[in-house]
């Protein structure tokens, strides 16, 4: 992780377009976030847009702005992200779910800096950093047909690729400790993490990552008085799987269990709404529907979360 941040900020000193690449939760906001903090633009705006969760008929407003009367309900004139990021920076996440109509409109304006707002007569100069980040396999799109290969090299300046927490295990404990100074400082507390605590977390899977992590930190802080890891539910159980009777951490974990897991907090995360939590997964709602089955999964939030309470019960 050490070399990834040093790299990070060593090309947040440049304007090389940046593409951070990894699976979901595993913090590419955070590291955009950080990338626009020790770069020259640090006093500028920073403004993060989701390319998945904006309807497809408003993306091209979200992104350029509109005047008004430009369509029905647009009343006023108003400021799009590139606008709003103008001397900044613009973080776009999940790339790769842009539609291919707005992927021409957003390299024409990587290519000249000029925004024009839906409805506009005139386009306006902007001066903006983009960072794009993304956890699929941008290249198998191209390939594909569904991203434009010109947009995929304009945005590929240099890539920054963050593994998944299972391949960083020596940075658990150091996340975690920081995820619980942050509580303490909104709350005006000084609990701590106890060495017990941090070896349990250590020698989880975390399919959610450093998101699932920072979830866990935060049940574990209400859970406890002072210490965490000192409360009745034992939160910070080593999973099972991943630990052989000798003590050891095993590397490997079955896929099958690893897929039940993965679909289990995504529709913990997503409310159990099957279609965003396959969203989340990268997985059409018909694959999501045969694999909850397949698995036996509640498609409710109050049942998975009792699952997973109940598993984690189990462990303890």
């Amino acid at each position: 992780m050490a070399n990834l941040l040093d790299a990070a900020d060593r090309l947040a000193r440049t304007e090389i377009p940046l593409l951070l690449s990894g699976e979901s939760g595993t913090g590419k906001e955070v590291l955009a976030r950080r990338i626009h903090a020790v770069s020259p633009r640090a006093d500028g705006p920073f403004v993060a847009e989701n390319c998945a969760a904006i309807p497809e008929s408003l993306l091209e407003s979200e992104f350029f702005g509109h005047v008004r009367g430009a369509f029905t309900g647009a009343t006023c004139d108003r400021d799009g992200a590139f606008t709003c990021a103008d001397g900044g920076t613009l973080f776009l996440d999940e790339i790769g779910d842009m539609p291919l109509a707005l992927q021409g409109k957003l390299l024409r304006v990587l290519e000249d800096g000029l925004v024009r707002p839906v409805g506009a007569s005139a386009a306006r100069a902007v001066d903006v950093r983009v960072v794009c980040a993304t956890n699929q396999d941008l290249p198998a799109l191209v390939h594909e047909r569904k991203f434009r290969g010109d947009l995929y090299f304009r945005l590929r300046g240099a890539v920054l690729q963050i593994s998944p927490l299972r391949e960083r295990r020596e940075d658990i404990g150091e996340l975690a400790r920081y995820f619980l100074r942050g509580l303490n400082r909104e709350h005006g507390t000084q609990k701590c993490l106890t060495d017990r605590a941090v070896t349990g977390l250590t020698a989880r899977f975390w399919p959610g990552n450093a998101r699932e992590l920072r979830n866990e930190i935060t049940l574990l802080y209400h859970l406890s008085h002072t210490v965490l890891g000192d409360s009745g539910l034992d939160v910070c159980a080593p999973d099972p799987r991943l630990v052989s009777g000798d003590g050891v951490v095993n590397a490997v974990v079955p896929m099958a269990e690893i897929e039940r897991d993965a679909i289990r907090l995504a529709l913990a995360e997503a409310g159990g709404d099957c279609s965003e939590a396959a969203r989340r997964l990268g997985m059409s709602r018909s694959c999501i529907y045969t694999k909850i089955k397949k698995h036996g999964l509640p498609s409710r939030q109050r049942h998975a979360r009792s699952a997973i309470t109940k598993g984690r019960l189990e462990r303890h």
